[in-house]
């Protein structure tokens, strides 16, 4: 059957026979499809799946929209993809992949409140007049939607908070993205957790919905992997550490600034250099600049901003370790990206971090800077112990490939489908 009949998504005639509508995974080539039949004669269609991507912006969601994209597309699972989506980044992106059937540019000057409720009022009619068999969307359930939706749950501020930022102030906005996230466990047809840890603290909220839950964990592109096993090491001594965070609240940055002061203090003659990549998110760089000031630290800091994956492969390549402080994490990406490029992480040791990390890296009690330091000085000191966490990093990886997560999520859609 040729690629280009599947990208008209034209019905085409197989054989005759009298047979009601069914749907089977996949054909011997590895097609999923939709089974029909008109007039004693059977049509194949491909599933036309509409992703909700208007919320996404270029941060861990886009990446891992992008991995299950390229891991289905390895997979040989083709279906008819729509990718509604808002930011020009995001849209430029995913039309690179080459992976979409279409795109469709929406709302993209309109405000946070414009589009949410657009999302729950107008998305709808939009859905309906595209056809679509299934919508995946991301944290949240949406209004007026005749097809079932598979809701992509990225986001544990929904269900947890963590331990002294309960009071963190929040918008109008967090409050009724928290509702939707409540009921997408009661009415979604499927609720997609990005961790384990992630699914728990969601059934605590709704134990009854368990048989509509999964997990399709947080993974890598597949060539990220197997090159972490051929790539040789370039790590040359130098004492720099690797942080990849937003100065998001809940991302610790006060505990990072305060693990390199320690660092400082205890071995003032190692010259100690902090690489801090990431997007703002909803906070500012600013405050934490001049709090690295106080500290005596911000020459042995660079702030690289949002950086790309050819830019973070320099930077960890070259680091003594990855450093995340985050209190708060659901499906935590940078301890496998740093695990690919044989940089071992020292993390907090709550929420799904340990799930994350495994033993490939060293845990610390959250908020605790000197602890932190302990551990990076063990890395520095003890080549051996890096090594070791090196080596069990890439083991740690092997299954945690994108070929592997699109395919189980490409199970939940024709589960849904059958």
């Amino acid at each position: 059957m040729g690629a280009n009949k599947l990208a008209s998504n034209a019905e085409q005639p197989l054989r005759k026979r009298s047979l009601s509508l069914a749907v089977w995974p996949s054909t011997s080539d590895g097609v999923g499809v939709l089974w029909s039949v008109k007039h004693d004669t059977l049509y194949i269609t491909r599933m036309k799946l509409v992703i909700d991507a208007i919320p996404v912006n270029p941060s861990g969601g886009l990446t891992v929209l992008l991995g299950l994209l390229r891991g289905w597309r390895r997979n040989g699972r083709r279906m008819h993809i729509t990718v509604l989506a808002r930011s020009p980044n995001t849209i430029e992106q995913i039309q690179a992949t080459g992976c979409v059937d279409r795109i469709e540019p929406v709302l993209v000057h309109a405000g946070a409140v414009k589009t949410f409720f657009w999302q729950n009022h107008s998305l709808g009619r939009f859905i309906q007049k595209l056809g679509a068999d299934l919508l995946l969307t991301n944290n949240h359930y949406l209004h007026n939607i005749a097809c079932p939706q598979v809701v992509h749950h990225h986001n544990l501020w929904r269900f947890q908070k963590p331990e002294g930022l309960e009071t963190t102030r929040r918008s109008l906005g967090d409050a009724f993205r928290d509702w939707h996230a409540d009921k997408a466990l009661r009415l979604a047809a499927a609720n997609v957790f990005v961790s384990q840890y992630l699914r728990n603290e969601a059934e605590k909220r709704n134990p009854s919905a368990t048989e509509r839950n999964y997990v399709v964990q947080n993974c890598l592109d597949d060539d990220m992997v197997d090159a972490a096993k051929r790539i040789p090491d370039r790590f040359d001594g130098r004492p720099h550490l690797m942080a990849i965070q937003s100065a998001n609240v809940h991302k610790d940055i006060p505990t990072l600034l305060c693990t390199l002061a320690e660092l400082v203090k205890r071995a003032g003659d190692v010259p100690w250099h902090l690489h801090v990549a990431g997007p703002i998110g909803r906070g500012n760089w600013g405050p934490f600049q001049q709090f690295a000031g106080e500290l005596g630290v911000a020459d042995r800091i660079t702030w690289h901003g949002l950086c790309t994956q050819e830019q973070l492969d320099t930077l960890l390549r070259s680091s003594l370790c990855l450093v995340l402080t985050s209190l708060l994490e659901a499906g935590p990406l940078p301890p496998l990206e740093a695990m690919a490029r044989r940089c071992p992480p020292v993390s907090s040791n709550v929420t799904a971090m340990p799930e994350f990390v495994g033993n490939a890296g060293l845990l610390v009690p959250p908020r605790r800077p000197e602890k932190f330091a302990e551990q990076v000085l063990r890395l520095y000191y003890e080549p051996a112990l890096r090594d070791e966490l090196v080596a069990r990093g890439i083991q740690h990886i092997q299954p945690l490939r994108w070929s592997v997560g699109a395919e189980q999520m490409w199970g939940i859609f024709h589960q849904l489908s059958g």
